[in-house]
């Protein structure tokens, strides 16, 4: 029987974002069972997704994102969004970050707000249906 040692040496279960459990997976201290994103990870493709493992309905996933004040101008957006997208484009960075369990998307300003939309009225729902109130 396989003996469960907890990485942080009280639990022998976490429930995290990929990147920062990807080391232990790859040095076998985690066995991931299912990842919440819509399709498997390029970074642990091994991974089956959670719709896979027989839970269709729990889906999400993280994100990180560049965010400017509210008015900058257009220009000085472009010219950021330009430059992030080039960064993420470039193979050593690109790779580095999926090493550590990030695939790089380098998106639109606009189609970066229309997530950010979609997931404030997804969670805003789930919220509002789980009855979670500010405490």
């Amino acid at each position: 029987m396989a003996r469960i040692v907890p990485v942080g040496g009280h639990t022998p279960i976490i429930f995290s974002t990929l990147p920062p459990a990807v080391p232990f997976i790859k040095e076998g201290k985690l066995r991931a069972l299912a990842v919440t994103g819509r399709a498997r990870f390029q970074t642990a493709p091994e991974v089956p997704t959670m719709a896979e493992a027989g839970h269709p309905d729990i889906e999400g996933d993280t994100w990180v994102g560049a965010l400017a004040p509210a008015g900058t101008d257009g220009h000085i957006v472009a010219f950021l969004n330009r430059e992030i997208v080039s960064i993420l484009a470039v193979p050593a960075m690109k790779e580095r970050l999926m090493e550590l369990g990030y695939e790089p998307v380098g998106n639109t300003p606009d189609e970066f707000a229309a997530r950010i939309k979609t997931e404030i009225a997804t969670w805003a729902r789930i919220i509002r249906s789980a009855g979670i109130r500010a405490q």
